[in-house]
């Protein structure tokens, strides 16, 4: 997976994930938010070096939020009058053939035609969220080229309470 960049349809995994579908359901969308980017960083750093993360959310960003994403993970929202899907597209175009492009969308009718002639691979959102899991499971990680920068207390909170070990943190975004 290293050198590969990854295009996430971002609403399309947290409505097929159990665990951030009942993030967003008790807290809301921009906990869940979080908490699929907290997910996506254990992901990269599993993917190995050179691996880079395109998040492309439908709507505007949370109020309190610019956009920003951490090392290796940009998030994007589409300018007024367009979709996710065509900023996923247009983000495809522009990394197709300088790196291996993995889109992951559940919309795939949607939007397959106009991949077409594109090297890329498609993810379900279904399968991705069996894949964020794998690198979140210990050692998932002793393979990574680089190793984890500190925690925040945020992330760790939204970790405990996705994956159990009390859940009583506090969430400073709640």
């Amino acid at each position: 997976m290293q050198g590969s960049v990854w295009i996430i349809d971002g609403y399309n995994v947290i409505r097929r994930d159990g665990r951030l579908r009942a993030e967003e359901a008790a807290r809301g969308t921009p906990s869940a938010r979080r908490m699929l980017e907290v997910a996506l960083g254990a992901f990269r750093r599993a993917a190995g070096r050179g691996a880079a993360i395109v998040l492309v959310y439908d709507g505007a960003p949370d109020r309190d939020r610019s956009g920003g994403g951490a090392a290796g993970l940009r998030i994007l929202y589409p300018p007024r009058g367009q979709k996710a899907d065509d900023v996923i597209l247009a983000e495809a175009r522009r990394a197709d053939g300088s790196k291996r492009v993995h889109i992951v969308t559940s919309d795939i009718r949607d939007i397959g035609s106009r991949l077409r002639g594109l090297r890329v691979e498609h993810i379900s959102a279904e399968e991705f969220s069996r894949r964020l899991e794998e690198a979140a499971a210990p050692g998932a990680e002793d393979g990574a080229a680089e190793k984890p920068g500190a925690q925040s207390n945020s992330e760790v909170d939204l970790w405990l309470r996705r994956f159990g070990g009390g859940g009583e943190g506090r969430d400073p975004g709640a």
